[in-house]
């Protein structure tokens, strides 16, 4: 299942952690359950593992420059557009 967000770039900071994105977008209720994803290694962003000591967004840079792809485990996909 693919879910699409749009975004204001200006609301995204390469300093926001992913959780706090997955929390804003409503992947996700709270950070917590975001932190349970990278516990167990699934989460990921542009195919890029999130990790414990990697959770800034200016670790995963966008694809051509205004697209995240999030998987939230084996089957969730979230499309993140930056506007």
């Amino acid at each position: 299942m693919l879910n699409v967000h749009r975004v204001d770039r200006a609301s995204v900071s390469q300093e926001l952690s992913v959780l706090e994105l997955l929390r804003r977008l409503g992947i996700r209720p709270s950070t917590s359950q975001g932190l349970k994803l990278v516990k167990q290694q699934a989460l990921r962003v542009n195919e890029a593992k999130v990790d414990l000591d990697r959770l800034e967004l200016r670790h995963y840079p966008p694809l051509a420059e205004t697209v995240w792809v999030i998987r939230a485990g084996k089957k969730e996909y979230h499309t993140v557009l930056l506007d």
